[in-house]
């Protein structure tokens, strides 16, 4: 894409002209977030900034590896510079190299943290397996990540880079995997156990363990999981040893071959955990229970197998000053099944109203219902929806009101149901935040205080064909002991 002339003597001018600022607040910060996609897919990396003192002009110069991802485009839609017009944003790429230059000289970009921008790539279908960093970088001839102050300042910004995974193809075969999300230090996380079966099962046991004492069990969940109709459900957790063991029983009727959720296991990050990845991992229950599947024999006695497994992890990145947020689940879903999706919100100060207004970008969902159950949202005195079926877009209002406004905290606020079409292709459908009928926004009201706009993460729902059956031919595990046949 070609750089304008007045782009470039906008920035000539400043070069020459500018001198450095000393940042004498909070840092002022470019913050990359990252995220998760499969091969082939498309997703949305958001770009967060934050800054004590009002600018004229913000800009980011980023890198990545073009041998991995193919950058597709970028979206301002619900991020704190939306209002800027076209004329005034100055786009960029070459050579693995993006430059995005944003200007407001007329009313000054206030002060405040949250989404710059979105920049839309999709994974080659040959770079499965990868984790590709999204650093800072320069763009010739002078070009910077930088911001500007009112009167044309230079800051250099604190940076903190993202990186984008590019997950290994779902399985084909009867599998367990495990979520991956990113979270910040002192926060609840919902991690999806999910689960794909050909054959209908009696029985299924979970074992898995987590990698480090940041994260710490808090519970789980089975209502609106594919574990919600077993008869008989159990949870054994190891903490000395960071082992769990989720049994799930179907004797009274099977688990049906399909694939979604069994169960939601919710944990918590330790305050002042920075820039650490926690795999949650398959394990040997205290060195006797495996992870296996049971298949349905009608009066028991079926074959016992161990699923095709692929780990997880949950990745725990600084928080920007100021840091009141509100993000999205990424979720799994296949054709003709419904999904759920979680948004959480972090606050530190009480709120009196929170507002929701999402979007999906994609026509193979279709929305269901919102479920305040078991959220944060279920303590407000009344909760309202609102949605416009043209626009696939959602607005939540939450009113707790004065007397018991919402205290600081963090975890789910709600919880959006979305059902997936039947003849739904392979797909991964950006859930973002968007003005609702081009009137009301994503906003938190503190209690004796005006509405602002929180930092906003968005959400992805990777949809996927569940596959033909397979012919298959797999060998069992057994546990025996020294001098014994098995």
């Amino acid at each position: 894409m070609k750089m304008s002339l007045v782009k470039v003597i906008f920035i000539i001018l400043l070069a020459v002209k500018a001198t450095l600022a000393q940042d004498t607040g909070s840092p002022d910060t470019i913050r990359v977030d990252s995220v998760a996609v499969y091969p082939g897919g498309t997703t949305a990396l958001p770009i967060y900034f934050f800054n004590d003192e009002v600018l004229s002009a913000v800009e980011i110069v980023l890198s990545y590896d073009t041998n991995s991802l193919i950058l597709d485009t970028f979206s301002m839609d619900g991020s704190r510079l939306d209002y800027i017009p076209d004329n005034n944003i100055y786009y960029l790429y070459d050579s693995g190299k993006v430059n995005l230059s944003i200007q407001d000289w007329s009313g000054w970009i206030p002060r405040g943290n949250g989404l710059l921008c979105n920049l839309i790539f999709t994974a080659k279908s040959t770079a499965a397996g990868q984790t590709i960093t999204i650093d800072s970088s320069f763009f010739p001839p002078i070009s910077n990540t930088i911001m500007s102050d009112s009167e044309a300042t230079t800051i250099f910004p604190q940076f903190v880079k993202g990186c984008i995974t590019i997950l290994e193809p779902p399985p084909t075969m009867d599998s367990v995997w495990i979520d991956t999300i990113t979270t910040t230090p002192g926060e609840m996380v919902a991690i999806n156990i999910n689960a794909f079966n050909e054959e209908e099962l009696s029985e299924l046991k979970l074992s898995l363990e987590y990698s480090s004492d940041n994260l710490e069990f808090n519970s789980i969940i089975y209502t609106g999981m594919r574990a919600d109709s077993a008869s008989s459900k159990s949870i054994i957790i190891d903490t000395l040893n960071r082992q769990i063991l989720i049994s799930l029983e179907y004797f009274l009727a099977p688990l049906q071959p399909g694939s979604g959720p069994l169960v939601s296991l919710l944990f918590n990050t330790k305050s002042g955990v920075y820039n650490d990845s926690i795999i949650i991992d398959s394990a040997k229950f205290q060195d006797f229970q495996r992870l296996e599947f049971v298949q349905y024999n009608g009066g028991g006695g079926g074959i016992t197998y161990v699923p095709f497994f692929r780990a997880g992890y949950v990745a725990v990145h600084e928080v920007t000053p100021g840091n009141d947020t509100v993000w999205i689940d990424t979720a799994f879903a296949t054709s003709g099944s419904s999904v759920s999706l979680n948004i959480y919100g972090r606050n530190e100060e009480k709120l009196t109203d929170a507002d929701l207004a999402i979007k999906c970008f994609s026509d193979n969902l279709l929305y269901d219902t919102t479920i305040f159950n078991n959220t944060r949202g279920d303590n407000a005195e009344s909760t309202k929806v609102n949605h416009d079926i043209t626009e696939n877009a959602t607005l939540i209002s939450l009113s707790f009101g004065n007397t018991t406004p919402l205290d600081s905290g963090s975890g789910p606020l709600a919880t959006v149901k979305y059902m997936v079409k039947p003849d739904a292709d392979n797909d991964t459908v950006l859930i973002n935040f968007a003005n609702f009928m081009e009137t009301y926004s994503t906003q938190f009201t503190p209690k004796g205080g005006a509405p602002f706009t929180p930092a906003l993460i968005p959400g992805q729902i990777i949809v996927t064909v569940p596959p033909a059956s397979n012919d298959s031919i797999w060998v069992d595990s057994a546990i025996t002991s020294a001098g014994q046949s098995v």
